[in-house]
């Protein structure tokens, strides 16, 4: 009603009300989601300070999705918002080199969404570190002398109407140039993936980044929560909701889909693609085997190496202390109506921190029966902050039905 123009006011008390709390409960779930997915080291925490900040993506935040999910795609708080509010002071050369890349890239509209060369950040492509119209021999000088702190932000928008073209899920050569460059510059790189899908990132590891963390649309202000976790005021929780794999082509899905963003497909008579009656369609074949069901379920048949293919798995999250958990007592069978599991989560680590009690089931399978992933996430419970040394007992519910 408000979008069609049909009387709806939004503007009073009681909207501003619940704009105001859709504000903290964003930032919230942001601090509560934010993945720590890699922390060599103990990289992080940072202690605040100075730090460079790479990428021209660290001035183009992803705050959510396109079409339906793209809300109004301005964030309140930008990442440079973020890390000086928790206490950072970045580089403002660096950052006022992007923001000018940007504006000069858009007002000559070079390149297109569709040309593997750009991220699909708005059609931008990362400024090549070698390239001096940028990146000039005083601007990298100024940068060690101002931090020996590199934080790398790569970003990939996606969503309805904008399927991200094929080899976008990967780094581009000017990212893995720079993240080469980074490494061998800076004592330490840390790299915030801000990105609505899962990437490709073993050539962080390979490149020797200290840190990565995980970072999907925020919304307007959640992205808040980056600084505090950077500087340690919050402690990452936050775990995968899918599998992140060294190459997507080790999914079966991956071959089903559309090859260039456009949602044609190789071979389709593209003389058609405007034409009202030429529908887009996706070849759905892979049944239940999606995510995690497939990569457990082909390790567990020795079809793949789990080790060498999965390089984050579904549910993986790191954080600044260390948890240990044990189950105490079940409650209840597969005849019940619910099956209770406790499980003592004790932080033994140095900070305090919150851990996530996954439950996992293997179904019995008979050969010629309906198909059943091998592991199948049951249940899950996050527990509440524990200081050092504290203990407390968490109860993850069980559905029956679901290890039917």
């Amino acid at each position: 009603m408000y979008f069609g123009g049909m009387g709806l006011d939004l503007d009073n008390p009681d909207a501003e009300a619940v704009r105001e709390e859709a504000t903290e409960f964003t930032k919230t779930i942001t601090g509560e989601g934010i993945t720590l997915l890699r922390n060599e080291n103990g990289a992080l925490p940072l202690d605040k300070g100075n730090v460079n900040l790479f990428g021209w993506s660290s001035t183009a935040l992803i705050t959510g999705g396109s079409g339906g999910s793209g809300g109004s795609g301005d964030a309140d708080v930008n990442i440079r918002d973020s890390l000086e509010g928790a206490g950072f002071a970045i580089n403002e050369d660096l950052w006022n080199m992007y923001v000018a890349y940007h504006d000069g890239r858009q007002s000559t509209k070079e390149g297109g969404p569709n040309d593997t060369t750009y991220t699909v950040n708005w059609g931008t492509p990362e400024p090549a570190i070698g390239d001096t119209n940028y990146y000039t021999a005083q601007l990298l000088e100024d940068a060690e002398a101002f931090s020996d702190i590199a934080i790398v932000v790569i970003g990939r928008s996606s969503g309805e109407g904008l399927d991200i073209p094929e080899g976008q899920l990967s780094l581009t050569q000017e990212e893995r140039d720079l993240t080469a460059y980074l490494t061998q510059t800076y004592e330490t790189v840390v790299a915030v993936i801000n990105s609505n899908s899962v990437m490709e990132l073993g050539y962080m590891e390979e490149a020797g980044v200290d840190a990565i963390l995980f970072m999907p649309g925020t919304g307007a202000s959640g992205a808040e929560s980056l600084g505090k976790i950077l500087c340690g005021d919050i402690n990452p929780s936050g775990h995968l909701v899918d599998t992140m794999a060294y190459d997507h082509k080790s999914a079966p899905n991956y071959y089903y889909a559309n090859r260039q963003g456009t949602r044609v497909y190789s071979g389709m008579d593209v003389t058609a693609y405007n034409d009202a009656n030429s529908y887009y369609y996706v070849d759905y074949v892979e049944g239940i085997y999606v995510g995690y069901k497939y990569y457990e379920t082909a390790a567990a048949e020795g079809y793949i190496d789990y080790d060498e293919t999965v390089q984050y798995p579904f549910g993986h999250g790191l954080s600044y202390t260390t948890f240990t958990k044990e189950v105490t007592d079940v409650r209840g069978d597969l005849r019940s109506d619910s099956i209770e599991i406790d499980v003592l989560v004790t932080n033994t680590g140095s900070a305090a921190g919150k851990d996530v009690v996954q439950i996992y089931a293997t179904p019995e399978y008979y050969e010629g029966g309906i198909e059943k992933a091998f592991v199948d996430l049951v249940g899950f419970e996050k527990t509440s902050l524990l200081q050092p040394e504290e203990s407390v007992t968490v109860t993850v519910t069980v559905d029956p039905f679901e290890i039917a």
